[in-house]
């Protein structure tokens, strides 16, 4: 009956609500005893019913980064490097605002970066507070990779990998033609598909994700790889526990392991995750808006313009090779009274020369 049921919601008889598709419970076997040219539209359609779910949550998260021995997604022995981290996600559809705090072993936090995305815009704005340069940056931009490079952290709920993407379930969308659905899983009890593409930089990207239909859809393991030439990065994902939150099924435990080219043999970099707290259906605008603290050097490539924050009026035209606009001006002064005061001394040593 529920196969009836779904069958017809993706044949577009009619469309059921989120909560009767969770309701459906849909198993892997009952997806695989479906017929070859139905499995496809059948999960397109699971995939955005997931991200239906998705449309409003916040959620809180904890991490923990080192690097280890790994192979076959098995996490051995560490091998140096330790971090942790706190982590904040606030989303409502494709625009976000993403919190993410960090230290280093014992000391306090070091670093700091709030960055924030307008769908409706495209503009991305990204704070960043370094405690140890005592620096604080904003950049507001369209381009959407160089700002939000720290969303890879949040990787089941945003980000991939080093580019820009509000979720993977929507880059599966993007690139639904060249996603293949595997006839034979791999593991069982999940729903299994690849998805291969090129770009014009040569490079070849290679991923295949795995799904829990039971459980809504859910992610709950990702093999990323990507060569350009002799140049890689490997990226695996798993999720290893994971909850029920307000209807929605949430991962609430995974790990991240990354390597490239310059790894040592055998070794990654893993991050892992776990969630401290997740709710739906809170989040207002007001969450999504990035605060800049008065102070802060502002780069806006909108406007192409550099100024600091509580001084708008003051913006002078963008330069890659411009100094922090708040130190310019002193900069300016120092080296212009160095000047004068080097002339007056060398007329001083002049005249006393000549007058010997």
């Amino acid at each position: 009956m529920r196969l009836l049921i779904f069958g017809c919601m993706v044949c577009g008889w009619f469309i059921l609500p989120t909560d009767s598709l969770a309701q459906t419970k849909l198993t892997a076997d009952d997806f695989y005893s479906l017929p070859a040219e139905q499995l496809k539209p059948v999960l397109k359609a699971g995939i955005k019913q997931r991200l239906n779910q998705l449309k409003n949550f916040k959620v809180t998260l904890e991490s923990e980064k080192f690097n280890a021995k790994y192979a076959n997604g098995v996490v051995g022995e560490r091998t140096g490097f330790e971090s942790k981290s706190e982590q904040e996600l606030y989303r409502i559809g494709s625009s976000y605002q993403f919190l993410y705090r960090y230290r280093e072993g014992s000391d306090p936090q070091l670093y700091e970066s709030r960055t924030g995305y307008d769908s409706k815009t495209g503009k991305s704005t990204m704070f960043v507070d370094h405690r140890d340069f005592d620096s604080r940056h904003v950049r507001i931009d369209v381009k959407k990779d160089p700002i939000t490079k720290e969303n890879r952290f949040g990787f089941f709920l945003d980000g991939y990998v080093d580019e820009f993407r509000p979720s993977h379930y929507e880059l599966l969308l993007e690139r639904w033609e060249d996603v293949q659905v595997r006839a034979q899983p791999s593991s069982p009890g999940m729903i299994e598909c690849q998805l291969s593409f090129e770009q014009d930089d040569d490079s070849k990207t290679e991923r295949v994700t795995w799904f829990a239909p039971e459980k809504d859809f859910m992610i709950t393991k990702i093999e990323h790889r990507w060569r350009r030439g002799d140049a890689y990065t490997n990226v695996d994902v798993l999720v290893e526990a994971s909850q029920e939150f307000d209807g929605m099924w949430h991962p609430t435990k995974a790990f991240e392991a990354g390597w490239t080219q310059y790894a040592n043999a055998g070794e990654a970099t893993i991050s892992t995750m776990s969630v401290v707290e997740l709710s739906c259906g809170e989040v207002q605008e007001s969450d999504l808006v990035v605060d800049i603290p008065l102070g802060s050097e502002v780069n806006d490539m909108t406007r192409a313009v550099t100024y600091v924050a509580g001084k708008e009026d003051e913006a002078i035209p963008y330069r890659e090779d411009l100094e922090p606009v708040e130190k310019s001006p002193n900069s300016r002064l120092i080296l212009l009274l160095g000047f004068v005061v080097c002339l007056v001394f060398g007329w001083v040593v002049v005249r006393r020369l000549l007058g010997t």
